[in-house]
């Protein structure tokens, strides 16, 4: 007789012990934001769209022709969601762009804009050059 009590008392703390468990990891997962989920994933798709631009030598057209149609075509295929701005600098001059487009249909958000930068060498004749890529992202917003 005894020995059943104490299986079913072992139950009844195991049980116990699986609730309390079960409502710390709700309660953590509760203070946790959905910004900062929207955030990191904007990030992301902000560094792979840098990378595809590189890579894909969209980036080094667009600097040796001087013309933005490649990167206004690439921004254009963004989710509808996603804005973004590419920003192309010189070497020698890191505070004003010489090439600026963003998404049309897009206002710049104040509330979170995702900053990320990559440097790129562009080969003209003899030299190589060095440029700056920065991409500003940001969700839309429907007013």
């Amino acid at each position: 007789m005894s020995r059943g009590f104490i299986v079913s008392l072992d139950a009844v703390i195991a049980v116990f012990i699986f609730f309390i468990v079960l409502v710390s990891i709700l309660f953590f997962l509760g203070r946790v934001g959905s910004s900062s989920f929207k955030a990191l994933a904007l990030k992301e798709f902000s560094a792979d769209a840098l990378t595809v631009l590189e890579k894909s030598g969209r980036l080094e057209k667009a600097v040796n022709e001087n013309k933005s149609a490649e990167l206004r075509q690439f921004l254009n295929k963004l989710p509808f969601n996603v804005c973004a701005e590419v920003k192309l600098f010189e070497q020698s001059d890191l505070a004003n762009p010489f090439m600026s487009v963003k998404k049309p249909g897009c206002n710049v958000s104040p509330d979170e804009i995702i900053v990320l930068r990559s440097s790129f060498v562009v080969q003209q004749g003899a030299d190589s050059n060095f440029f700056l890529a920065e991409i500003n992202s940001w969700h839309r917003v429907e007013t």
